[in-house]
């Protein structure tokens, strides 16, 4: 397989998980992975990386046309041969990656199924691997619509830059608060030691696989894990909680991690559905996040209702 073992940051990782910067075609590490014309110091390059299955195809297909229209770059990691078979048909031209191998992955992946729980956890696996190839990386799931560019507003010099996690109905105070737990379905880290070993410790975590009809628990998803570990980085002072960008933190001591939060409103979750609410604050919106809602029917009904399906 190509799964990643999580191991101690003074250990070299095992070989045989070093392939994910070789198994990208010589295309994708021309075009994707090229520098930024960012003047920004603090730029690398990054690749922009989205999951999806057949289940969840139709939202893949709005994701990519949108990303598109941005002019953006991205990586498609396919969790299904038949989500794999239906890319190199309508899509030849994008770049795509195999999350797994040998296995079949192709239902809808609902909210706690089994296949979510798989898809997720492999997801972050291929983002540690690639952050051990040099690569930072911008994960991003195809439930998130992109509105603009959201390179420029993420070249900082923070290590993680996580989305703040927000259901309710009022606008959530834009600060670094996070009170519940962050949002794992978009998350910037750079390939950096600090980024390397919180996502290590989060996947040391990674529940077994289960037996078909055998069901997860709530503390086993990997948003869970990603608060727990994110409380415990801040509360040993292993890392400070930033702004992001407002606040650039030139004196940060060196030996700190420095995570960030994303602007709420610039990176807004399920508070901001409502059509009022998204009314307010689309002209400032880098990604909407279509969650809180569950199934992907539901999902879709919200994006046209929002007038953000592509035609």
């Amino acid at each position: 397989g190509v799964g990643l073992s999580a191991s101690s940051p003074k250990k070299a990782p095992p070989k045989s998980h070093n392939s994910a910067l070789s198994r990208l075609s010589p295309r994708t590490q021309t075009t994707l992975l090229k520098p930024s014309s960012s003047s920004s110091p603090d730029y690398e390059s990054t690749l922009i990386l989205v999951v999806c299955n057949t289940g969840y195809r139709e939202l893949l297909r709005n994701w990519m046309c949108n990303a598109q229209r941005l002019g953006l770059k991205f990586l498609v990691g396919l969790a299904d041969p038949e989500i794999a078979r239906w890319m190199e048909r309508e899509h030849g031209e994008v770049e795509t990656y195999p999350l797994f191998e040998h296995a079949e992955v192709s239902a809808e992946g609902e909210f706690m199924s089994s296949n979510f729980f798989r898809i997720v956890w492999r997801a972050m696996e291929l983002v540690r691997e690639l952050l051990d190839s040099g690569i930072s990386v911008f994960f991003i799931d195809v439930d998130v619509h992109l509105l603009q560019d959201p390179h420029l507003y993420l070249s900082s010099n923070c290590d993680l830059v996580y989305q703040q996690n927000h259901c309710g109905a009022d606008a959530p105070a834009r600060t670094a608060m996070e009170v519940t737990e962050p949002n794992s379905g978009l998350y910037l880290v750079k390939s950096r030691w600090a980024s390397k070993q919180f996502l290590s410790e989060i996947l040391l975590n990674k529940p077994a696989d289960r037996k078909s009809g055998e069901k997860y628990s709530h503390a086993e998803r990997v948003q869970i894990q990603y608060w727990e570990h994110l409380k415990r980085w801040y509360g040993f002072q292993r890392a400070v909680l930033s702004q992001l960008p407002e606040e650039n933190d030139k004196e940060r001591k060196k030996h700190v991690a420095k995570f960030c939060a994303a602007d709420s409103h610039k990176f807004a979750t399920g508070w901001a559905l409502e059509r009022d609410n998204f009314s307010i604050i689309k002209s400032e919106v880098i990604a909407l996040h279509i969650n809180c809602i569950t199934g992907r029917q539901n999902k879709i009904d919200k994006l046209r209702n929002l007038s953000l399906w592509c035609p």
